[in-house]
């Protein structure tokens, strides 16, 4: 039985991760930090490894005696005063994990990057794929997965550690108990506080994430990339689906290049000053705006044998997420028909 060490393993992608792994009879090792939110694994009865991922000694403790680590811990925010609070773990956790299996003899990292590695496409007809890069990261979210995964790659090769590399767009579903960027993103859209605008994404299963990344262990060639995406999906379909949910139909705001960016230098400016996140700063709107995140899946697809779920499900049991959570505002609950779904059933 394998043993596999799993780095931020209370967050979203992580108890998901978690629970694939369990269901293969892995024996699991999840690393949390001191004073974590348990939530999304408390009831699992596994015992915790506690360290953080830039405490070089406490990593290497968590990482000897494992086959195989599972990297997910990073901090996902699209918006912080000091942009060390995202780099800093991204790099130097980055670093401290492939020094320590360096150091223990692991036999494999599945490293989890993000689509922001990966970049957007200025026109809708183009497909990313594993071999594009972001050649121009803007906000601090992106430039930190970019950096990283080519230090990942680096020090893959210089250790000579058999390291599969996966990038999930963006990830929504069930166990997301703070609330990553991705859920907030849909919940601000349900209950009106946020806009649509010109731009796709891919909309993709906690659920599938987490197989990929648990199949990764015996499944992929190492050295490689894997895009974890469902489908490809433009906002103006994202509020439709939210429409037909909830009853109430997000607004769409139009507005594209120097007019979406200079309004989004005002939003982050003020917020420099009140150290509340915006709806969105000039650097996202770099990033995302006017821009399409469609990503050709198929070879992940067949490598791992997935049957990715499409945005309809996707919005549908996020939903339902939200729901259990309690955080949809009244007026946009009353509309859905959908029932909550059972405490026992996350």
């Amino acid at each position: 039985m394998k043993r596999v060490l799993v780095t931020g393993a209370n967050g979203h992608i992580g108890a998901n991760t978690v629970r694939s792994l369990m269901k293969r009879n892995y024996q699991v090792v999840p690393m949390v930090r001191k004073g974590a939110d348990l939530r999304g694994i408390e009831k699992l009865g596994i015992d915790y490894v506690y360290g953080d991922i830039l405490n070089y000694d406490a990593v290497v403790s968590a990482v000897r005696g494992c086959d195989v680590v599972i990297h997910h811990a990073s901090v996902y925010k699209m918006w912080v005063q000091d942009r060390n609070e995202i780099l800093q773990p991204a790099i130097d956790g980055t670093e401290n994990i492939f020094k320590a299996a360096n150091e223990t003899g692991v036999e494999r990292i599945v490293y989890t990057s993000s689509m922001a590695a990966i970049g957007f496409a200025n026109h809708p007809d183009q497909l990313r794929t594993p071999n594009d890069w972001n050649q121009d990261p803007h906000s601090n979210y992106y430039y930190a997965k970019t950096i990283s995964e080519r230090i990942a790659v680096e020090l893959s090769e210089k250790f000579g550690i058999p390291t599969i590399r996966l990038c999930p767009t963006l990830v929504l579903g069930p166990l997301d108990y703070r609330l990553t960027p991705s859920t907030k993103s849909l919940l601000d859209l349900i209950n009106g506080t946020q806009t649509t605008y010109e731009g796709g994404l891919n909309y993709v299963h906690v659920f599938d994430v987490a197989e990929a990344h648990a199949q990764a262990i015996e499944k992929g060639e190492p050295g490689s990339r894997f895009i974890v995406g469902g489908e490809n999906v433009h906002l103006k379909q994202v509020a439709t689906l939210i429409y037909e949910i909830t009853g109430h139909k997000p607004v769409h705001l139009g507005v594209t290049g120097p007019i979406a960016e200079l309004t989004g230098a005002i939003l982050g400016g003020i917020s420099r000053i009140t150290n509340k996140p915006p709806l969105y700063d000039r650097a996202v709107v770099q990033d995302m705006v006017g821009r399409y995140g469609y990503f050709d899946c198929s070879n992940t697809n067949e490598v791992f044998s997935l049957r990715p779920q499409g945005a309809e499900e996707v919005v549908q049991n996020t939903v339902r997420w939200l729901l259990f959570l309690g955080l949809i505002k009244p007026s946009s609950a009353k509309g859905i028909t959908m029932p909550m779904a059972p405490d026992k059933d996350w």
